[in-house]
């Protein structure tokens, strides 16, 4: 027989492990339905205005509007994602620490991007996309958890 106290186990598991999950989920799907998109939508306007002049030839006012683009982008990205963080990085990628540096400099007005910024900017959003992406799947995790112990509480129910 269950007792009283195994079914409050069960609901403060079934509890936790929800609020976990929309938690992480929430965090994760917005990094990936907001940020993500828009830190894309200005990389992709930027090489479109790069690719249509040629660099050697491309205006001030264009590199101008190549830069605030590629400013706007880092400055999304600049705060990680909650399994993307910075300080988490592999030692293949070690060396971004130091562009980092050197684009924070820049983001705060001190210079202004290369052209070529596009590869380590567009490497920061991707270390995002997948870490919003292992945390929507840490959230199905957590969401599954729950549910086996939901219908463990259930279950406990209706056997008293």
């Amino acid at each position: 027989m269950i007792k009283t106290r195994e079914k409050k186990i069960y609901f403060y598991i079934f509890a936790a492990t929800l609020v976990i999950s929309c938690l992480i989920g929430s965090v994760s799907i917005f990094s990936r339905m907001v940020i993500e998109v828009k830190a894309d939508k200005l990389l992709t306007d930027a090489i479109a205005l790069a690719d249509r002049a040629d660099m050697s030839s491309i205006s001030t006012a264009d590199l101008k509007i190549i830069n605030e683009k590629y400013k706007e982008a880092y400055i999304l990205i600049r705060k990680p994602q909650l399994f993307a963080a910075y300080k988490n990085f592999d030692d293949q990628s070690r060396a971004i620490k130091k562009i980092l540096q050197q684009y924070d400099q820049v983001a705060s007005g001190n210079g202004a991007f290369e052209p070529d910024s596009f590869i380590y900017i567009n490497y920061l959003l991707n270390r995002r996309k997948s870490g919003s992406y292992l945390g929507i799947y840490t959230a199905l995790v957590f969401l599954a958890m729950a549910a086996v112990s939901g219908a463990t509480l259930l279950l406990t129910k209706s056997e008293n």
